[in-house]
């Protein structure tokens, strides 16, 4: 299983249909390569997701590194990792 941080939308974007996204390209990829990718949210138990995974990708993407979601997320998740270590 591989999991995908999903970002939040821009706040006024038409074309968005839920508040986070994850772009098609990299569940493309990650799917060609025989990954299962399932997203992470912005409501979920993040501990708990951390210890059932071995892989994440952390899309890049256009949002504040100091103010978003995404960006706090990442870093719960890089602070995880750092502990295991």
């Amino acid at each position: 299983m591989f999991r995908v941080l999903a970002q939040e939308n821009i706040v006024g974007d038409p074309h968005a249909q839920r508040s986070s996204y994850i772009a098609a390209s990299y569940i493309k990829y990650l799917e060609s390569a025989g990954a299962r990718v399932v997203p992470i949210r912005t409501d979920e138990e993040y501990e708990k997701i951390f210890n059932s995974i071995n892989r994440l990708l952390l899309p890049g993407g256009g949002v504040d590194l100091q103010t978003s979601q995404f960006s706090r997320l990442s870093k719960i998740f890089c602070d995880l990792a750092i502990k295991t270590v």
